[in-house]
């Protein structure tokens, strides 16, 4: 308070706050960061002050100076081996928080790259019709009595939807399903809104339902292609392919817009159905749209689709041209020549050809570049290296939530090596046969009470 004097303030040294170093060996604790203290014996912590260390030692730990008697060499090699072990500990979460920051960093840069192509596409009139409907959604439901209200409405007039849905910017291709839930309910939003006499520029507003429409046909397609990008056991070409095919796509998008062509845009051609007149002027802000979006998709990909044709050493070697071993080799920084003869005898090797076939039936192009013989040392090296080109945000995820089940409260000693161990195993998809191992286990227990 700011009336007490200093002098009567008390100082930390008089609480006994202070750590002191024989503690360590007297009492098995040592200090934290935060003010704390921490026991070696049983890793618990509480506030640093010399009451609390000994009410603690004495009331859990009382029978430890029998065990180790005070001063003696066994209890000092005892405090330095529980040291090392919590040092050990504290370097596995370090670890752990480092990885962490490393995968969250990997997943928001993949997982948000067609946030960002879109994001860069500004168009004054598109980005309104976002904003506009993250504004009504907002009334709707951030007000309870507005909720109710509008429920009911929506079970008066028998809506196939009981509900909008709101709009998550972590989330950013949920926007699609936003727009879309929006559009299939735009009646009842509209007759909502004007019993509150809200938003009425939007009633009449030919330009803004025709942009609403056109947002809900492009953001579906840009979360059709995100879907075709998850998922487990992707390689890199199979990936290029999907982000290429999509460049082609919004090039006929665009071809269909400029003939007034509707076929790929159903949510328009509803609008179109339901009276929404589609201006001229509203075409070419469209048009402008699709050519920046796709402007951007070719920027982002440019280094991708320079080495395109470097993929086909995955998925079918014997189709790759001989000019395209300069560039792998460059890619993969390999000894030109090595790949050069290694890849002619590769494609002249009929054997081969015929597993790889089998193989590439299954999508089992990892086992076949494992079956490759040791003669194609080098261009097994560069199929390899594309096959473990890090593609998607997967591996990230599953291996963040399988390091958070691991790393519990209930394993505080466990280093980094067994941490690594249960990684691997979680990861993996080898089943064990366990009936071998309790057989060949059984048998082996046998065997020594023969003994």
């Amino acid at each position: 308070m700011a009336g007490v004097s200093s002098k009567n303030k008390r100082k930390l040294s008089e609480e006994n706050r202070m750590f002191q170093e024989n503690w360590e060996e007297e009492y098995f604790v040592v200090p934290n960061k935060k003010g704390s203290a921490t026991c070696l014996i049983c890793r618990e912590s509480f506030i640093l002050k010399k009451y609390n260390i000994i009410r603690h030692y004495t009331k859990k730990h009382e029978s430890f100076d029998s065990i180790y008697s005070p001063g003696s060499l066994m209890r000092k090699e005892k405090l330095n081996s529980f040291k090392k072990s919590l040092q050990q500990q504290q370097n596995v979460m370090s670890v752990a928080v480092s990885q962490d920051a490393a995968v969250t960093t990997a997943s928001y840069e993949i997982c948000y790259i067609l946030e960002n192509l879109a994001a860069r596409v500004s168009i004054p009139e598109v980005d309104f019709v976002m904003k506009s409907v993250i504004k009504i959604v907002n009334y709707i439901r951030a007000n309870k009595l507005n909720h109710r209200k509008f429920k009911s409405l929506l079970e008066e007039m028998n809506s196939d939807y009981s509900d909008v849905l709101l709009h998550t910017s972590v989330r950013w291709l949920s926007r699609g399903k936003v727009l879309q839930r929006f559009f299939t309910l735009r009646l009842e939003i509209i007759a909502f809104l004007q019993q509150n006499n809200k938003f009425d520029e939007i009633d009449k507003n030919n330009n803004w339902w025709c942009f609403l429409a056109y947002m809900c046909d492009i953001t579906e397609k840009l979360n059709e292609l995100n879907r075709g990008l998850q998922g487990e056991n992707k390689i890199i070409l199979q990936m290029a392919n999907k982000v290429f095919a999509f460049e082609e796509k919004l090039e006929i998008f665009y071809k269909e817009i400029e003939n007034q062509i509707l076929h790929n845009f159903p949510t328009l051609t509803k609008a179109k159905q339901d009276d929404i007149i589609i201006f001229q002027t509203n075409n070419i802000i469209i048009l402008n749209h699709l050519a920046a979006l796709s402007n951007e998709f070719k920027i982002r990909f440019q280094d991708l689709r320079g080495v395109k044709n470097c993929f086909l050493l995955i998925e079918n070697p014997w189709h790759l041209e001989v000019t395209s071993i300069t560039q792998l080799a460059a890619l993969i920084v390999s000894d030109y020549s090595k790949v050069f003869d290694e890849f002619i005898e590769l494609k002249n090797d009929t054997n081969l050809e015929i597993i790889f076939k089998e193989k590439r039936e299954q999508k089992e192009y990892f086992k076949f570049w494992n079956l490759v013989p040791g003669k194609y040392k080098t261009i097994q090296k560069c199929a390899q290296f594309l096959l473990t080109m890090f593609t998607s945000i997967f591996l990230c995820e599953t291996s963040y939530s399988k390091m958070k089940y691991a790393k519990n409260v209930y394993r505080n000693r466990l280093t980094d090596s067994h941490l690594d161990d249960l990684l691997r195993v979680a990861w993996s998809n080898y089943k064990p046969d366990l009936s071998k191992i309790v057989k060949e286990l059984s048998q082996y227990q046998n065997h020594t009470n023969l003994k």
